[in-house]
């Protein structure tokens, strides 16, 4: 569940993704070599890492100057040629499709094979191989969802099927195993040597499961357990209160136009708890959306001032460098497959290290981006067992499990036998107290590939939607604009497989017993929550809840989405302005107006009418004069945080002390903010102490609430109400994966906060807009990108964080141009040249 209450003065839980362990053992290991140079924990002796010719300094640093280079490599059909532009974005022009993607691999494992590596590990339940016994328990989690086993038995199946993902897959191996191949030991990236091991032989298997890995990290989700925890809590009617099936407040759902929950608790708290433990280890390795999700919308041409349509992404992911994405350019000519012909490759944009494919951007006709859908697509059910547990029983039969041997092997010996016991339903999470398997969409993963390498050819709407109805996990908000006709088309659907429950919600763990308690299929394609050129002239997607009330299939997406109120601002901006520009299409992107304190500050300045002292009267008056833009330098953006989480806190914080539930998640803000407008007598404002209850509302809690972010504020910075700027407590950082502080980049000075489109959640943003693109389809080559980090995984490269510091942090885009053939490029943007050739 999203928007965690925390105490006023720390940030939001985040979903920082650092390498605890690892980072501590380097850091240790430093110390120690400096005395001792022997190994400690999962490193090598790092006196060897010293080595000049094969340690660590054997890395190469960044060479200046124009590189030109050709190499002889297996598995090519003929020459191709790679245009790296002074951003170190390569340009890939070939006269085939399969040596294209051939190229791809080869760039992917020579700028980031270590972070490729590292994240199949992840996903596989390898990562003990490599860091010692302190992952065996994340292994084992891993292990037990099974990702690599679905991903091997999709590779099979889309092998079989013969499709052009497998076409493409196979070529883009056979460039990651050509670069791979040629490496010494000394060329190996810095991490390897680190961790003193060799990269493995890529396969197809390991592409899926990185797949695997991204799809689990949008959909693995575990709401169902944490409400069961306040059901136990509160009773089935307050938890409803709390999380309710349709979002409170204003709401733009993305197809404009109720849910019944289970009332009973089945899940023991322990049994749930244990699960939510196991999760989360896993958490840190996951590479899933973060805080407040992603942007996308799209401008119709007759509201643009090009007059084609504007199309903006920005996918909110944890920041991290390696960056998460890789920018790439990519031409070949057209082509036949199975009897059907393409125009050929030709996109721009950003692809994720290890997977051929183009997940945003343009080919020059279509443009395309995602947000996630965040539906609920994870069921769990408590099983019965047979005394000797080798059986479960389902609708009055018993079954025996299915067994996977899972042998973990660990780093300096040994081998833990792990099994894996599985359903009907899917794999046994626990065992502690109640067994209790888990159903997900996640053992369909296996044809989004195909899905993406359609989208990517795509010309027009028709073949865009062609190729949506195979993409199934994770669901997905895409957006979509073409040049096509006059003003050309824009549009956008929640699509993925949405489970159709028969005689349950999916909002509680069932009885696995109960046969009536199923899955009978999935949302048809064409009832999927979708807006194909509506007369308002845009669509948008941010997270918010995809479908209207009453929609029929609700119980099938879920009732807990983003709060709405990145996507109330974007339509207030949308609908606001008829002749949008690319400028403002940015201007969109980087807004900073949080529309929660659009709505709720009006209510402080109500209800606050006697401030306690000369220093609360500064904060108001600050307050009155605010126009709820968090900018770094605002004071007013610091009191209304601080407001927010002493206001969330002082509201449902004693209620929830009081039922032994403080380590459960509160409300979303939306809830609190709906009280506040319509219900601000709830008795979530009493004051709950020691089993006596002090009857309050809404004015007095925001009394209390204003009072406790004037006093906070006033201990951390002052008495002075103007000198409490949010850039002064309100940072960035971008973790190293290693978990090196030294090859981490931040803290720096933020605006934006969790509600504002330019994401920056909490008090230290460690996650946020990941990839930024604005898309222009009249001159797609007036189009803009960035993203965090740069493109090299080689710390010593100047393009490790390049498009940092005076780019990405100041708002700032860099061109995103189509270079048709390797002459279009200007000389002057040429950094190096490398000729594969088939040998």
């Amino acid at each position: 569940m999203s928007c965690r209450g925390h105490p006023a003065g720390t940030s939001t839980p985040s979903n920082r993704r650092e390498w605890a362990k690892f980072g501590t053992a380097v850091v240790v290991s430093v110390v120690v070599f400096a005395v001792f140079s022997v190994p400690v924990g999962p490193l090598p002796g790092l006196g060897s890492l010293l080595d000049p010719t094969t340690g660590l300094w054997s890395v190469a640093f960044y060479q200046r100057g124009l590189q030109t280079q050709t190499i002889q490599v297996p598995g090519l059909s003929a020459p191709v040629t790679i245009v790296r532009d002074v951003m170190g974005v390569p340009h890939i022009y070939a006269s085939n499709y399969p040596d294209a993607w051939f190229a791809l691999g080869y760039v992917h494992a020579q700028d980031r094979l270590w972070q490729m590596d590292t994240q199949y590990r992840a996903a596989a339940g390898r990562l003990s191989e490599i860091l010692g016994p302190s992952m065996v328990s994340t292994d084992e989690f891993f292990r037990t969802i099974g990702l690599q086993r679905i991903a091997a038995t999709a590779a099979a199946a889309r092998e079989k099927a013969g499709g052009l993902d497998a076409t493409v897959i196979n070529a883009y191996v056979a460039g990651v195993n050509a670069y791979i191949s040629a490496l010494d030991p000394p060329d190996y990236p810095i991490e390897f040597k680190l961790l003193g091991y060799a990269p493995e032989p890529w396969n197809a298997t390991m592409t899926l499961t990185e797949g695997a890995l991204i799809a689990w990290g949008l959909m693995g989700n575990f709401y169902d357990l944490e409400y069961n925890l306040l059901v136990e809590k509160f009773g089935a009617a307050e938890a409803a209160q709390l999380f309710p099936d349709y979002p409170a407040g204003t709401q733009y759902p993305i197809q404009p136009a109720a849910v019944t929950s289970s009332g009973a608790s089945l899940l023991s708290p322990a049994a749930a708890e244990d699960i939510l433990r196991k999760a989360a280890l896993a958490d840190p390795w996951i590479p899933d959306f973060v805080g407040a999700g992603s942007n996308n919308w799209a401008v119709a041409g007759n509201r643009t001032s090009t007059g084609m349509p504007l199309l903006d992404a920005d996918p909110h992911l944890q920041f991290q460098l390696p960056a998460i994405w890789y920018e790439a350019e990519m031409h070949t000519p057209p082509f036949t497959f199975n009897g059907t012909s393409y125009p050929g490759f030709n996109l721009r944009g950003a692809t994720f290290p290890g997977i051929p494919a183009f997940f945003f951007g343009t080919n020059g006709h279509i443009a395309w981006g995602e947000t996630n859908t965040g539906a609920d697509v994870n069921d769990f059910f408590v099983e019965h067992l047979s005394p000797n547990g080798t059986e479960y029983e389902y609708g009055g039969a018993w079954y025996p499990l299915t067994v996977y041997d899972e042998p973990i092997r660990v780093k300096g010996g040994g081998v833990v036998d792990y099994k894996v016991d599985v359903t009907n339903h899917g794999p046994i999470l626990t065992e502690d107290n109640q067994t209790v398997s888990m159903q997900s969409t996640i053992v369909y993963f296996g044809q989004e590939l195909e899905a993406m390498l359609g989208i990517n050819l795509a010309e027009n709407s028709a073949q865009f939607n062609a190729s949506s109805q195979d993409w199934r996990v994770p669901a997905q908000n895409i957006i979509y604009a073409d040049n096509n006709g006059l003003h050309g088309n824009i549009g956008i659907r929640s699509t993925g497989l949405f489970p159709i429950r028969a005689n349950y919600t999916g909002r509680l763990p069932v009885d696995g017993s109960n046969a009536s308690y199923t899955w009978t299929g999935f949302v048809p394609f064409a009832d999927e929550p979708h807006s194909w050129d509506p007369p308002s002239g845009y669509v948008w997607s941010n997270n918010e809840v995809p479908y209207p009330p009453g929609y029929a299939y609700a119980s099938s997406l879920g009732s807990l989405f983003d709060p709405g109120y990145r996507a109330r601002r974007i339509h207030e901006l949308l609908a606001g302005d008829s002749n949008v520009s690319l400028a403002d299409m940015q201007s969109f992107q980087l807004d900073v107006l949080d529309t929660a304190a659009q709505s709720l500050v009006p209510y402080i300045l109500r209800a606050v009418t006697h401030p306690a002292d000369a220093v609360e009267s500064q904060a108001l008056a600050l307050l009155n004069s605010w126009h709820y833009h968090m900018y770094a330098n605002s004071s007013a953006a610091s009191i209304w945080y601080f407001f927010m989480q002493y206001y969330m806190q002082d509201t449902f914080g004693d209620e929830y002390a009081a039922a032994d539930a403080s380590n459960l998640t509160l409300p979303q803000f939306n809830t609190l903010e709906n009280l506040t407008i319509n219900d601000p007598t709830s008795h979530w404002f009493d004051k709950v102490s020691g089993g006596t209850v002090v009857v309050q509302n809404a004015t007095t809690v925001i009394n209390q609430a204003f009072h406790d972010a004037v006093s906070h504020l006033t201990t951390l910075l002052g008495p002075t109400a103007a000198s409490w700027t949010w850039g002064e407590i309100h940072f960035r950082e971008f973790p190293a994966l290693s978990g090196l502080s030294a090859l981490s980049r931040g803290p720096y000075s933020a605006g934006g906060d969790e509600y504002t489109l330019n994401v920056a959640a909490g008090l230290t943003a460690e996650g946020g807009p990941s990839w930024r693109q604005v898309i222009d389809l009249r001159n797609p080559d007036n189009s803009l990108a960035i993203y965090p980090g740069g493109q090299s995984g080689n710390p010593l490269s100047v393009h490790y964080d390049d498009f940092l510091v005076g780019s990405y942090l100041d708002g700032k885009y860099l061109p995103f141009k189509d270079f048709p053939n390797q002459d279009s490029i200007p000389a002057a943007s040429v950094e190096s040249i490398i000729t594969l050739n088939p040998g």
